[in-house]
């Protein structure tokens, strides 16, 4: 359609060539004052009605517009108009209904959306429009028109329009290209706008971030000692066998009752504060060599229970789908919170859609998703629900913000997605719109090293761990002194001779770790003073061969930069093991047995016996 607008180089057509130079230096001059104002304005949508003003009297049409692509799951060649200026006695078209929605492919412009995604400017009379274009064009009384697509980071975003309703208007090289300016300077300011949100929305889940993990720490203390209480009086008022005491006393009976009321209760407060966790984790410290493929086929039946008989679920896996580094319990949450979200938005029924491509982030433009260069694996869940208003949406990866009712929902969910991609360094986008549904993306960076990360895992013995201890000396330091106390209890009643110095300095002055006669470190992460890996390090500094059993709710962090500084500096690292708080007795004893049989297996490094 571009080749049938008529160029205008020269004095004909009826005008008279010094009309033209003026109408090209109007245009010309209307578009630095347009530029002006967009890069002045705090915001793009403040600043455009004043620059389709300033660009409507310079070029001298009826209307100047602005149709935005609609960001809806499945179709991305519909456009909105959104804003509009219209000269004196001239009928706006703002409220148009076919232009709230307008399919450019179903609604006879199907050349638009191509021609437009290849920069080119469509522009002429309508007469010479094809047939099927013209319907909805004459409708609006306009004779002559252009526009002029906009893009933003790459992608087709909107378009730019002009109107001629009262005379045929004809374009010249130069106003084309000069209100071809406009969109470049309108697409830089809204690509700016949205970088600005999108760091501001960065910092704002950081903060958020590190606050719940604050939160988690505290309260996976307190819940440590709970859980741990709960077991020491669970086994006071039960037979060696488990079972309950019998006694004709029936507050022994009523007790058990509540300790089992206690424990569930419990047990769901843990699961809270791990996805608070979850959330919080910026860096993924168990990162695997996982295929999304087989992990989405090995759920698809529970998917299928989970989505319920009114969803129709579809699990549309295309091309080779390339591996990531992701733990696959991880990804498994993710896609089954995804999955959740998106039928508890269909209450009546409907489709999910899960999709799964590998695509390099030339491809991802399509989406209009803004990630950076490489090839990512996409993981998709579209459903045909409810939709999210677009006042919410920014606020949808918050912790505890749901748009469920009261006792349908903890606002984890997507709070631990958002937790679990960016730990593996994937990036997260979502269209939605009321009526019209939503889709989530995950794009997740596709493995490329030659050498692929895999969880080296010993094999581990036939028979039942043996919990119980043969009167190994084992320190336990940690700052919280009721959880402690419960570790201590634990620990001597499965037969451990255990230390307890007041704080980490304390533990440095062990005479007995100068004599070498600790079996076995049990720390705290985060303490006061000096922190578990710290400690542990200056503890090797004199028992080199000291294995570690590290217990925490929320300290990935440290015993991450730990292991860092650690890497290529200890040829024989001893046995280590982390235990998230809160955590029962066994899970304990069990920690405590297996680092206590690696440390036996592991090669001892030469050291010189203290003076």
């Amino acid at each position: 359609m571009g080749s049938k607008g008529t160029l205008v180089t020269g004095p004909d057509v009826g005008r008279a060539g010094d009309d033209i130079v003026r109408r090209q230096g109007a245009i010309l001059h209307g578009v630095a004052r347009a530029t002006d104002r967009l890069l002045a304005a705090g915001t793009w949508k403040a600043a455009l009605p004043e620059a389709l003003s300033i660009l409507g009297e310079a070029t001298g049409v009826s209307r100047v517009y602005l149709f935005e692509r609609l960001s809806l799951p499945g179709n991305h060649t519909r456009v909105c108009q959104t804003f509009e200026w219209v000269a004196p006695g001239i009928e706006p078209q703002i409220n148009h209904p076919d232009l709230q929605d307008l399919n450019l492919d179903e609604g006879g412009f199907a050349r638009w959306g191509p021609m437009m995604r290849e920069g080119k400017a469509i522009f002429g009379d309508i007469h010479e429009f094809p047939e099927g274009e013209r319907p909805l064009l004459e409708g609006q009384a306009i004779l002559s028109l252009m526009v002029q697509p906009i893009f933003v980071g790459g992608s087709f975003w909107g378009l730019l329009g002009f109107d001629a309703c009262e005379r045929l208007q004809q374009w010249t090289v130069v106003e084309v290209d000069a209100l071809r300016i406009a969109t470049l300077v309108l697409g830089s300011a809204v690509h700016l706008e949205q970088r600005e949100l999108h760091f501001r929305q960065a910092h704002k889940m950081e903060a958020l971030g590190r606050m719940a993990g604050g939160v988690a720490h505290d309260f996976n203390n307190m819940l440590g000692v709970m859980v741990g209480s709960l077991d020491l009086l669970r086994r006071a008022i039960s037979t060696d066998a488990g079972a309950p005491l019998t006694r004709d006393d029936p507050k022994i009976e009523q007790a058990v009752r509540h300790l089992a009321v206690i424990q569930q209760v419990t047990s769901q407060a843990v699961r809270l504060t791990r996805q608070l966790v979850d959330f919080s984790r910026r860096r993924e410290t168990t990162a695997l060599l996982t295929e999304p493929q087989i992990v989405v086929d090995a759920m698809s039946e529970v998917l299928r229970q989970v989505a319920g008989h009114r969803v129709e679920l579809d699990l549309d896996a295309r091309g080779t789908i390339e591996p990531v580094y992701m733990d696959p319990v991880h990804l498994e949450q993710i896609v089954m919170n995804l999955v959740v979200n998106a039928r508890d938005a269909m209450p009546n029924g409907g489709v999910l859609q899960v999709r799964l491509r590998t695509l390099d982030a030339v491809d991802v433009r399509v989406f209009g998703d803004e990630i950076p260069d490489g090839r990512y694996t996409l993981l998709s869940v579209r459903d045909s629900g409810h939709g999210i208003p677009a006042e919410l949406r920014d606020r949808v990866f918050e912790p505890f913000f749901s748009t469920k009712d009261v006792g349908h929902g903890t606002g984890l969910g997507l709070a631990t997605v958002y937790g679990a991609v960016a730990s593996a360094g994937g990036r997260l986008a979502l269209t939605s719109a009321p009526g019209q549904g939503t889709e989530l993306r995950v794009y997740l960076p596709v493995a490329v090293d030659a050498e692929p990360r895999r969880q080296v895992v010993e094999a581990g013995p036939t028979t039942p761990i043996n919990r119980m201890g043969r009167g190994e000396r084992i320190v336990v330091c940690d700052d919280n002194v009721a959880f402690r106390a419960w570790v201590v209890e634990v620990l001597e009643d499965a037969g451990y001779r255990v230390i307890v110095p007041v704080d980490a300095e304390a533990c440095l002055a062990l005479p007995e770790l100068a004599r070498r006669e600790v079996d076995l470190l049990v720390t705290d992460v985060r303490m006061p003073g000096i922190d578990g890996p710290t400690l542990r390090k200056r503890m090797r500094e004199i028992a080199p061969d000291l294995p570690t059993v590290y217990m925490s709710g929320f300290a990935a962090e440290l015993l991450d930069r730990e292991r860092e500084e650690r890497q290529g500096l200890d040829p024989t690292p001893r046995p280590e093991a982390f235990l998230d708080k809160p955590f029962s007795r066994e899970q304990l004893l069990d920690a405590i047995a297996t680092a206590l049989r690696a440390s036996r297996r592991a090669p001892r490094p030469e050291h010189t016996a203290p003076n």
